[in-house]
């Protein structure tokens, strides 16, 4: 055995069992400290099986060998900021994923697409050495599966954790709701945390009702507000006024783009 390359593989299996935990804490006096045992416990990695809902849910460009239905995805990775939902889920969001896929994209149907996002074929992580589906020569799909806001009920270890593919794939930095108003629509804004990119709005389709503030069924409120919307882009103006450009195919800033031909909304979601 090449000690070198076991040391390696039992550090890419480390890794891919350090995503996130959800933990509950308690005061003492001055000092917070973990509650051993609490229900709430529990560690999230690239093993947590995990769903993919919305508009690009079940496209040909989010399956794989593992997954012929597009719909399930094992983990997160490169989880950045988030923010907490008025129904009280979390919003983690999934940024810089180029640095976990190796092999060459160049000669894959997803090269355009993963010089975008930066996936060269020059990771930081040894991950696809040892693992099949982060090496895009064998699996150009997978990269396609990260990038998105995930949502997960910190409350409840049976809820499904669920990427909401409506908002948009990018290096999310974070994403935050604006003013909640009953009978309005909700707004979650997001950042992209890769140079010279932009600052994106999802407004749902739902308006804000206040009594889903205290449903038992946190994840299917989720369903209700952020499968369902519009997705913008910030356009800003050398006198710092701007607009809102809609992302939605047959929009004018995605029917008039020249550099890419949309094939539907789920392709415009995925790049």
């Amino acid at each position: 055995v090449d000690e070198n390359k076991a040391f390696d593989m039992l550090h890419v299996i480390e890794e891919l069992a350090d995503e996130g935990s959800v933990v509950e804490i308690k005061k003492e006096g001055n000092s917070w400290a973990m509650v051993p045992g609490s229900k709430f416990n529990r560690r999230i990695t690239l093993a947590t099986e995990m769903e993919i809902v919305g508009p690009a849910a079940g496209h040909d460009r989010l399956k794989t060998s593992a997954d012929g239905t597009g719909t399930k995805v094992f983990g997160t990775m490169n989880n950045c900021a988030g923010g907490w939902t008025p129904w009280g889920t979390i919003l983690s969001a999934e940024e810089n994923i180029h640095q976990y896929f190796g092999g060459d994209p160049a000669g894959t149907p997803e090269a355009a697409n993963a010089k975008r996002m930066g996936i060269k074929g020059e990771p930081s992580y040894a991950w696809g050495k040892f693992d099949a589906r982060f090496d895009v020569t064998k699996e150009p799909n997978e990269p396609n599966r990260f990038g998105w806001v995930v949502e997960i009920d910190p409350y409840d270890k049976t809820a499904a954790v669920k990427k909401r593919s409506a908002l948009g794939r990018f290096a999310h930095e974070s994403a935050s709701f604006g003013k909640l108003a009953a009978g309005r629509p909700l707004a979650v804004y997001m950042g992209d945390d890769s140079r010279g990119e932009y600052i994106y709005k999802f407004v749902s389709t739902a308006p804000w009702d206040a009594a889903d503030a205290q449903a038992a069924d946190r994840v299917a409120v989720g369903d209700k507000y952020l499968d369902s919307g519009k997705l913008y882009v910030a356009q800003f103006n050398a006198d710092g006024s701007g607009r809102w450009l809609e992302l939605t195919i047959g929009a004018p800033a995605i029917a008039g783009y020249a550099g890419y031909a949309f094939a539907d909304q789920a392709d415009v979601l995925v790049n």
